[in-house]
């Protein structure tokens, strides 16, 4: 269960990007794991800074409009982002299951 301080965070971040930023949370705001990994703290200090190019790209796109390498660009930040929430979420996972065989 992800829990709500870290969302509220979340949140209120992506707030502070205004369109940009509504766009980034309905896009993650969708994703289980980026969200399971973003409430870790190791999550949160890694996440945050490709949530915060999502952002810029977004922010771009808005005012400028959006080309191919652009979406080129959002593509790869979400890979990332999916990637390397799946890493933080499998670290936490193995750390648990070796507390449990203790």
């Amino acid at each position: 269960m992800i829990e709500k301080p870290q969302v509220d965070k979340l949140i209120e971040y992506v707030k502070t990007r205004g369109k940009s930023g509504e766009r980034t949370i309905k896009i993650l705001g969708k994703n289980f794991r980026f969200l399971s990994a973003f409430n870790t703290e190791l999550g949160e200090q890694i996440l945050s800074d490709v949530v915060s190019m999502h952002s810029e790209v977004s922010d771009i796109i808005i005012t400028k409009g959006e080309t191919p390498e652009l979406r080129a660009k959002i593509n790869v930040l979400g890979e990332i982002i999916n990637k390397w929430s799946d890493k933080i979420n499998g670290y936490y996972e193995a750390l648990k299951r070796v507390d449990e065989s203790k």
